[in-house]
């Protein structure tokens, strides 16, 4: 199959095929997805036209987030994001797959996976003061890589620092970090290894 340069020249995500295009972007893509309806090629586009009811989705399950995710503009994501930060108890594990998701529409700005995968790998090698000297639009696929990294580090430092408390210790924790979901899901970790050793 032959493939041929493709431009995003709305102001939404387009799949084509299995190719995300965001605004603007050029890729390549094969010319028979092309030759598909055009409401096919602009599914994303045109499920956007009506907004989306955020309080829908955030009451979703877990396990039926992730497919509702992947229909949602840049704008509904980070709403998503804002609305399950807002919670009372917000679930660590609808806030990983709405960063998992982030991650991978920044992998899929780049010339594919493989690159998105290489400036991963060239960002996890650096040092903080390097990865701290990066500057990129916070809009950008290279700011949610490094932003992603510089987390991961953060969560890797909290449990070092907090590795050698007590288990009652690290259940007054949770108090502190009750709206940090991704740091409750940590304590957890470290009271689970206290209850085995």
């Amino acid at each position: 199959m032959k493939k041929i340069p493709y431009t995003n020249d709305s102001k939404r995500i387009k799949h084509v095929g299995n190719v995300t295009l965001l605004p603007g972007q050029t890729r390549e893509v094969y010319e028979s997805d092309l030759d598909l309806p055009a409401h096919s090629i602009e599914t994303h586009s045109d499920k956007r036209e009506m907004d989306i009811d955020i309080s829908t989705v955030i009451s979703l399950p877990v396990s039926k987030l992730k497919d509702a995710l992947v229909n949602l503009s840049v704008e509904e994501l980070a709403a998503i994001e804002t609305a399950e930060n807002s919670k009372q108890s917000p679930r660590a594990g609808a806030l990983s797959l709405i960063a998992a998701e982030r991650v991978k529409r920044a992998s899929q700005s780049f010339d594919g996976d493989k690159s998105a995968d290489e400036f991963a790998l060239m960002v996890s090698g650096m040092s903080d003061t390097e990865l701290a000297d990066q500057d990129y639009p916070e809009d950008s696929a290279f700011s949610v890589i490094i932003n992603d990294e510089k987390n991961k580090r953060a969560l890797i430092a909290f449990k070092s620092d907090f590795s050698a408390f007590d288990s009652a210790d690290l259940e007054g924790l949770k108090a502190d970090y009750e709206d940090q979901p991704e740091y409750i899901k940590v304590i957890e970790e470290l009271l689970a290894e206290k209850a085995e050793s």
